[in-house]
């Protein structure tokens, strides 16, 4: 919070493009990974912008702007965006044996290449949304 009470908020929202994180989601939910996740929450909120306004405003924040950009990391090779995603999913892969885990992240991978890849050499691009809200105190 800044000393005139503004604060900047950088969050990834919910968007028209399904996340990589609905992609795990759907992923740990298979039949092959399910097991390893009984009574898992995703550890992620992604709510639309309208749904973060309002949640500022139920909080007695102003919301003075908000700004969403879709943004692309290519990571130009499958080990690149698998290190990243090692890191990214954490979460999920510390339930699972260490010797799983490589096939549960290409599994994703590999579900994931289908929602973001809208053209060759995009196999390994991460898509997302995101959201810079400036918010006040309550005025």
């Amino acid at each position: 919070m800044k000393s005139d009470g503004r604060a900047l908020l950088r969050l990834v929202p919910a968007g028209e493009r399904k996340s990589l994180e609905n992609v795990i989601e759907e992923t740990r939910q298979s039949s092959r990974w399910s097991g390893y996740f009984r009574d898992f929450q995703d550890p992620y909120l992604h709510l639309t912008p309208e749904q973060y306004a309002a949640m500022a405003a139920r909080n007695r924040l102003s919301v003075l702007r908000i700004h969403t950009e879709a943004k692309a990391w290519n990571f130009k090779s499958r080990s690149a965006f698998f290190a990243f995603s090692s890191v990214r999913f954490v979460e999920w892969t510390r339930r699972l044996l260490e010797a799983e885990r490589p096939v549960f992240i290409n599994d994703v991978l590999d579900r994931y290449q289908g929602v973001a890849a809208d053209r060759a050499g995009e196999e390994n691009t991460f898509k997302f949304y995101q959201m810079d809200a400036t918010l006040a105190r309550g005025r």
